[in-house]
């Protein structure tokens, strides 16, 4: 296929971003109405099903005498509304595609262990930390090794047959260009992404589209601070915020998002365009909550589709489904109470 036509297909694709919606969205929520605990990450394991960490009816009294409700990994399936529990989870819990890893600690007796394989099938049960990758959840030490240059900078990871990021020397991190170095290849491409620019924990491959995800950090450049500048979050008011897309092959495609006080925080890019989550509920200034869940179409935002306090989120593979962890009720239930809560924004319309 030609270069360019290869650009322009990328070019009409980026446009999804903001014309998407031009019809009306009827998007469909689905409650769990599973308590999930307040921390918990969340994961879709299938196309109709889910697995996160909640309290189950179960309790435990620790070493030192205290009673706990045991958390355990558990499965909601949005078509048949059936919950499944497995092991005990305590923390760290990371999934995909069919490889999982999560954490069980007895703070009481200043044991841990790791529980890492394959989902569902053979976990192993390891006692002490196992250091994973964030985006395969895979051990570290079966990843393909790094380069030895690599040994004093910041590297990120992506998916093993992506290669990996460089992001600079590890001391002194100033705003330099990332270096996209491909799987393979001992040549670094730079690309057209800045190191203090964009949130490295949130950064996600999508399938739906198959690229990784940058929502844009606010950075304020200040030639007095050793690093150049500093980062400023959330977002601020009245700027339009840049979200882009890396792709494996070192392509960057970047959307402006409108200016909003509720687009400051979390971004998720559906199938549909891109879903804000704000969990302001309250203000001290006397400024209404932008509490909600809102959805940017082809002619602005659309204002709470649903209301809450978010946590973690996951987006289904085909762009459509988007998990999230919600308190439906901040501030008001004692004591709190978090579920998981689907949004299908690829409803009928």
């Amino acid at each position: 296929m030609p270069a360019w036509l290869v650009q322009l297909l990328r070019f009409a694709s980026a446009l999804w971003l903001l014309l998407a919606c031009h019809t009306a969205v009827a998007i469909q929520i689905i409650e769990s109405r599973v308590e999930a605990g307040d921390q918990t990450s969340v994961f879709w394991i299938s196309p109709e099903e889910v697995v996160f960490y909640g309290p189950s009816g179960e309790h435990v009294t620790r070493a030192d005498g205290s009673r706990e409700r045991v958390h355990r990994l558990t499965t909601w399936n949005a078509r048949t509304k059936e919950t499944k529990r497995f092991g005990e989870v305590t923390a760290n819990l990371c999934y995909d595609n069919g490889n999982i890893a999560y954490s069980e600690i007895d703070h009481a007796a200043s044991k841990g262990w790791t529980h890492i394989g394959r989902f569902p099938g053979e976990i192993k049960r390891s006692e002490g930390p196992i250091r994973f990758d964030s985006l395969s959840c895979l051990p570290v030490d079966t990843l393909p090794p790094l380069p030895d240059w690599t040994r004093e900078r910041s590297i990120m990871r992506l998916r093993p047959e992506h290669g990996f990021l460089d992001l600079g020397p590890q001391i002194a991190p100033k705003n330099e260009p990332v270096r996209l170095v491909r799987n393979g290849s001992d040549k670094a491409i730079e690309v057209p992404i800045r190191r203090r620019e964009f949130i490295q924990p949130w950064v996600q491959y999508y399938p739906h589209k198959g690229a990784y995800f940058f929502a844009g950090e606010f950075f304020r450049p200040d030639p007095r601070h050793p690093w150049g500048g500093y980062n400023q979050s959330p977002w601020p008011e009245g700027k339009s915020r840049p979200v882009r897309w890396l792709y494996p092959d070192g392509s960057v495609e970047e959307v402006l998002v409108p200016a909003a006080r509720w687009a400051s925080r979390t971004l998720v890019p559906t199938k549909a365009g891109i879903v804000a989550l704000d969990s302001t509920f309250f203000t001290v200034t006397g400024e209404a909550p932008s509490d909600g869940v809102y959805l940017l179409s082809g002619k602005g935002w659309s204002r709470r589709i649903s209301r809450g306090l978010f946590e973690n989120h996951a987006l289904s593979e085909n762009g459509c489904s988007l998990a999230v962890v919600r308190q439906p009720e901040p501030g008001k239930r004692r004591p709190e109470y978090w579920t998981v809560t689907i949004y299908d924004v690829c409803a009928e319309r």
